[in-house]
């Protein structure tokens, strides 16, 4: 088969491409002499300068400080040493987490012994009161995704952190002495939402580079003062990975630029999506969104699309889309490898042949029109009609 004439890219949330700012910004560091930073000599030490300086400038966009910044290879991994560091200094910890979290964290919590799964209701939402009910006195740690990754929900990351703020308050009147803490996976919301950390009261925070724009196993955890305070008293040591100058560098670039052109490109990313769907439904191909009650750009963030398309395998499709130029998936990247019904599409109370029939869209910077993404949508429908795709 021919390689197609040209490729649409509808997989933004399995990764974005490499900002542009941050490409130039590489390719300059790649082709400067380099030093270790650890090294004493002037132009060590100078490079250890400008490298400092640029994490401090990444930690202000985050409305944070350098030393909560810690550079990782990912979320997953960020998100793995926040779970490491809170079991070094609590033993059998208490955490809560929701069901649709992704596979990687959500597989570490269950692991734990002590461990409670908050389930949000069929239409992707997270009850605050079902999450108080969950939370005892016991309860070290809350962990709940800001931005779901394969339907685009916002949860609410800021009236949970209000709740938390009340248990505080309950414990210390209780002389309950444990603290509770917030985390949130913010990976899939650097494009679109609100990431300032003062705003969203949270205590920990994973970011994955590679969904934003920055190099790809490239990441950060951010842990709030009062969190490194905690494990200090506890005696558990923080030992910070040898950070990766590229990766500070990439994600300083790509997180500032997704930042400046926040409220712009979150419209046009929702204009995007509503161009996707207007032309999927004009060619009369059957589809549904997920949740069903999803409304596009209300509690969601507008770049992510998660569709049932009844009768058709979803696994064939996204192999043929693919080979003619379409490019989807059927879930996270990492689930499918695995090749497991998704986790969230079943918390949904999704049946398994919906599940089988459903795809994720997501857009981005690769998008450039709405032209493109309806002839994508065209193309996708017209495959759609191949005997191969279809149960």
């Amino acid at each position: 088969m021919t390689k197609p004439n040209k490729t649409y890219n509808l997989d933004h949330a399995a990764t974005a491409p490499l900002n542009k700012s941050a490409r130039k910004k590489i390719i300059e560091f790649i082709n400067s002499d380099y030093y270790n930073p650890d090294s004493n000599y002037q132009p060590a030490v100078n490079l250890r300068r400008d490298l400092a300086e640029t994490k401090s400038n990444l930690a202000k966009l985050l409305g944070a400080k350098s030393p909560s910044i810690f550079i990782t290879n990912g979320a997953s991994d960020a998100t793995n040493r926040l779970l490491n560091l809170i079991k070094r200094a609590q033993p059998n910890p208490e955490i809560i987490t929701s069901n649709i979290e992704h596979s990687t964290l959500l597989n570490s919590v269950k692991a734990l012994k002590n461990h409670k799964i908050v389930s949000i209701n069929p239409n992707g939402e997270l009850s605050l009161t079902r999450l108080e009910a969950l939370i005892s006195d016991q309860t070290i740690l809350v962990s709940i995704q800001y931005v779901n990754n394969e339907t685009g929900q916002i949860l609410p990351i800021k009236e949970i952190s209000k709740l938390l703020q009340k248990i505080k308050a309950e414990r210390v009147s209780k002389g309950v002495h444990l603290p509770i803490f917030l985390h949130s996976d913010a990976s899939q919301a650097a494009i679109t939402e609100d990431l300032q950390i003062p705003r969203l009261g949270i205590d920990a925070l994973s970011l994955n580079g590679s969904k934003f724009g920055a190099l790809p196993s490239s990441g950060l955890l951010y842990l709030s003062a009062d969190l490194i305070r905690w494990l200090d008293h506890r005696g558990t040591e923080l030992n910070p990975p040898k950070e990766n100058p590229l990766s500070i560098i990439s994600a300083y670039e790509a997180l500032s630029h997704s930042i400046q052109t926040k409220a712009s490109e979150k419209k046009r990313l929702l204009n995007l999506s509503s161009s996707f769907l207007a032309e999927l439904a004009e060619s009369g191909l059957e589809f549904k969104l997920n949740p069903q009650n999803l409304k596009i750009g209300k509690k969601h963030t507008g770049h992510i699309l998660n569709l049932t398309l009844p009768g058709i395998d979803a696994e064939k499709l996204v192999i043929l889309a693919g080979l003619n130029g379409v490019l989807l998936s059927t879930g996270a990247a990492c689930s499918a490898r695995k090749n497991k019904p998704s986790h969230v599409l079943k918390a949904l109370s999704l049946t398994d042949q919906e599940i089988s029939s459903s795809i994720r869209l997501s857009f981005g910077s690769a998008n450039k029109s709405s032209k493109g993404v309806q002839f994508a949508a065209k193309k996708l429908a017209k495959l759609c009609q191949q005997d191969s795709v279809r149960f």
